[in-house]
Formats: C-alpha cells, sequence, structure tokens
C-alpha cells in the first residue's frame, strides 16, 4: 500500500516516490487528499505565480480551529496567509527591512546563544535543544529582547506553532491560543517601549522595521506586531528543520564534512563551501516539503483546467529534484551554482528570511564541526516529527 501524499515529508526516504509523481501526469488528482498534486518545478512555478492560487480558501481565511481564538487574530495578519494590499504592503516592508539587516550580528547572537546554552553533544535531548532553540533564540536577539527573555519567547513560540497543524489535538490548540495572547502582549510592549523609550539602536531590527513600515505605509499595529510573532514561528520550524538536516547531512557526506572541517579548522574561520553546503541541503532535503494553494477561480494552467474551490499540494522537494532544472538532481553537491531552492518557496509567497536562516544555520554548523569528534558524527540517530508539510528530524 503506497503511503499518502500528506505523509511523505516525514519519511526516511520520500524522493523515490517523489520521481515516480513527476514521470507521471503533470497535475495528477489525489481522492485521498481531495486536491490536484504538482511535482514538476516548472508547474510548481506556474502555480506560485498564479494570482489565482490564493494561500487560503476563499471562503475560509482562518481556518475553522482557530477562529476566535487569540492564534486565529495573528494568523489572519501573517502576510503570508493573506493576498492583496494586506499581503503586498506587509511583504514591502518586511523585505526592506530585511535587507538592511546587518548579517554579521547573526555571528554575534548565534556565539551568545551558544555560549549560554553550550554547544551539544550528540546525545539526542542535548542536540535537539541546540537545534529547536538557537535559530529562534537568535531571531528574538537580533529584534532586541535579552537572552533570558528569548527562553521564554523560545517556550512559547514552540506552543504557538501547535496552532499551525491541522494535526494538532484541542488541548494543544488551547494551549497555542494562551501562548498567542502572551506573545502578542510581549511583542506589543517590546515595540512600545522601543518607541517610547527611544531605546532602540538606529541599526536594529526593529528600528528597521519601524522605518520601512513608515515608509511603506504599513499602519495596522496589530499586522505588524503578528508578523514579528510570525518570523519567530518560522524561524522555529523552517530554520531549525534546515539546521537539523544539515547536521544529517554532514553526517552523512563524509568527504564534503572533511574538507569543512579542514578548512574551517580549530579558529573557527568560515569558507566560500560552508555556506554552499547549506544552500545544498536546502535544496537536496529542504525543511518544507510541500505547500498548499487554493483555486478562487475557474482557470486553466500548464493545460490543466482547474475548478474554484479546488485545492493543490505543491511538492516543493520534488521540484528541487527535477532533472530538467537540475543536473544529477539527486547527487549532493555543494558546489554547484544557481541552486533553485523550492523549499523556501517562490513568487508572491517567496520565504523573505531566507538569507537570515542560511546565516543562522552556516554560524551555528560553524561552531559545532570543530568540536565534534568522528565518533559523535556515527552515532547519529534520528526520526522525522509526524508533519503534513515540514521534515523536521527528532535526534535520538
Amino acid at each position: 500500500m503506497s503511503i499518502p501524499i500528506t505523509h511523505l515529508s516525514y519519511q526516511i526516504d520520500p524522493y523515490t516516490r517523489y520521481a515516480q509523481l513527476s514521470q507521471h501526469a503533470d497535475f495528477a488528482w489525489d481522492d485521498a487528499a481531495q486536491a490536484w498534486i504538482v511535482s514538476r518545478a516548472v508547474l510548481i512555478s506556474a502555480v506560485l505565480a498564479d494570482a489565482r492560487c490564493a494561500v487560503r480558501p476563499a471562503h475560509e481565511a482562518v481556518p475553522k480551529a482557530l477562529q476566535g481564538s487569540a492564534a486565529g487574530e495573528i494568523f489572519s495578519h501573517l502576510i503570508r496567509m493573506n493576498e492583496a494590499e494586506a499581503h503586498r504592503v506587509g511583504k514591502a516592508s518586511l523585505m526592506r527591512c530585511l535587507g538592511t539587516l546587518d548579517l554579521s550580528q547573526v555571528q554575534k547572537v548565534v556565539i551568545a546563544i551558544s555560549n549560554e546554552i553550550g554547544l551539544p553533544d550528540s546525545t539526542g535531548a542535548a542536540l535537539n535543544q541546540w537545534v529547536y532553540q538557537l535559530p529562534l533564540r537568535c531571531v528574538a536577539l537580533l529584534m532586541g529582547f535579552d537572552l533570558i527573555t528569548s527562553t521564554l519567547i523560545a517556550q512559547e513560540i514552540a506552543e504557538f506553532v501547535a496552532c499551525l497543524s491541522i494535526l494538532s489535538s484541542e488541548e494543544e490548540l488551547q494551549q497555542a491560543s494562551r501562548a498567542a495572547e502572551v506573545l502578542r502582549a510581549r511583542m506589543q510592549n517590546h515595540l512600545r517601549a522601543s518607541i517610547v523609550n527611544d531605546v532602540t539602536p538606529t541599526h536594529s531590527f526593529i528600528h528597521s522595521l519601524q522605518v520601512a513600515a513608515k515608509a511603506e505605509g504599513w499602519t495596522d499595529n496589530d499586522a505588524i506586531v503578528a508578523n514579528l510573532v510570525g518570523l519567530l514561528s518560522q524561524s522555529y520550524e523552517g530554520t531549525a528543520g534546515l539546521l537539523a538536516n544539515t547536521v544529517i547531512q554532514l553526517h552523512q557526506q563524509t568527504t564534503w564534512r572533511d574538507q569543512l572541517q579542514r578548512e574551517i579548522g580549530s579558529s573557527n574561520n568560515s569558507s566560500p563551501l560552508l555556506q554552499q553546503f547549506v544552500l545544498e541541503v536546502a535544496r537536496f532535503d529542504p525543511a518544507i516539503h510541500s505547500t498548499r494553494r487554493f483555486v478562487t477561480q475557474d482557470c486553466s494552467i500548464g493545460g490543466q483546467e482547474l475548478r474554484s474551490g479546488q485545492t493543490i499540494i505543491l511538492l516543493l522537494a520534488a521540484a528541487n529534484r527535477d532533472n530538467t532544472q537540475v543536473a544529477d538532481a539527486d547527487c549532493f553537491n555543494p558546489q554547484r551554482h544557481a541552486l533553485p531552492q523550492w523549499g523556501f518557496s517562490a513568487g508572491r509567497h517567496a520565504c523573505l528570511g531566507q538569507q537570515l536562516a542560511i546565516a543562522i544555520v552556516e554560524q551555528a554548523v560553524l561552531r559545532l564541526l570543530p568540536i565534534w569528534s568522528e565518533a559523535q558524527w556515527q552515532n547519529l540517530s534520528w526520526e522525522y516529527q509526524t508533519s503534513l508539510n515540514a521534515r523536521l528530524a527528532k535526534f535520538k
């Protein structure tokens, strides 16, 4: 019996099935998922670029399970879950802000957090804590929160992200909504204090966002607060998932790991190969394997007639392995050029934090590589957490 499409992201090897799907129809209807399945890169790009394919169903801007809750209120303002003007103005502001972010600050916050929680040994508990706390707390520090507060935020975001999965129980949804209330109040107070007390340095993320929002006319404070919480939640899953998958590839790609260790040495000096390695991980085994789009009006894409109300599941990870786009796509090779990155999506809803995510993972690995022994790398073991679209390793 074949594994359902929605279960592929947390299998040990989903790529054989992705390859099989890519050999068949451009659009394949899946009865179990009640959705069109698209795995070819050119068609995924076409769907992502088409304004008639929205990130939410036209009749349900906020999932029913979240409606009327604090978590639902945050969800309703997320630019990645909105279209038209609500999406445009927020995206323009965040793009302007992230474009001015000094990525050299990432090294400082990674070191600060690593010094506090310690670099992990290869035991599952220590490695999981490091992988899932470090990226999120890095973003919190870049936003101007202190180390102690970043610890609290990490706990709150871990509870909040439960609301973003349709697999969550009623208890998890209630917990997520309580966490959403705390996060919203914390972020509102943080923004208010930075304005009233004028304590935010002019080079900081929050100051840059305030300047960008003013320039773009983004005046909805609730939306700004919600999207700052959204950036934190994306780092908890997306960036942490990329960091975990990078650790796994360092375990598996021994030749490349040896070369990186020689280049970096004990001095923690980075190398061009390290960034290329992380980028290749993002292509070869991304943290986000699929996304959905909802047809808002009858249309035709790639020769396929689509009806309003239908769902499309885009297998982003399959597009990354599309041999029409990437030569020898099933081979891990960090020396590729102009790597496609459908795992970060594309078009209107392309991930705005891609550059930041790569920088965080690069700096994290830079701390880890010089201290781990060959035995620690060889003893690594893991499984994947249940998720309908993300590939989140849990180390054992």
